[in-house]
């Protein structure tokens, strides 16, 4: 186990919990949910509900309702990922870093989801990292 203090620090690829280097926001982010990352081995289901979204904007992609509830569950998700996902670091920010970089393809004034995702790409930077591939769901 860790002792504050002693050994590696906490920070992004590290399994230890909770990750102190990210906290959330003043409101927090973390809504009732199911995690989307399963225990056993920390791989991704897509939510059902991001699921619908994704294949009512396949089929109708101008329709503006659709693209903004879209939106918004990929940045819930995106938020859900960084602050609140019991997963280890290195599960949980690589996927974070993927959704957030998802929200500006449909909404490009999106400021938060780039802003979040800097901060992710700082933190790896600091902690002399490289960035994970992006193999976003």
């Amino acid at each position: 186990p860790h002792v504050a203090g002693k050994g590696r620090p906490r920070g992004i690829g590290s399994t230890d919990q909770p990750n102190r280097l990210i906290q959330p926001q003043e409101s927090s982010p973390c809504v009732d949910r199911e995690e989307p990352l399963n225990s056993d081995d920390w791989t991704f289901r897509k939510p059902q509900r991001l699921l619908d979204l994704e294949r009512k904007h396949d089929v109708s992609p101008a329709d503006d309702e659709v693209k903004q509830q879209l939106t918004q569950e990929l940045f819930s998700l995106a938020q859900h990922m960084l602050y609140c996902s019991p997963a280890p670091p290195n599960r949980k920010y690589p996927l974070a870093y993927c959704l957030y970089g998802r929200v500006p393809e449909l909404d490009e004034d999106h400021k938060t989801s780039r802003e979040s995702r800097e901060m992710i790409e700082s933190i790896y930077k600091s902690l002399e990292k490289t960035m994970p591939d992006c193999d976003c769901p």
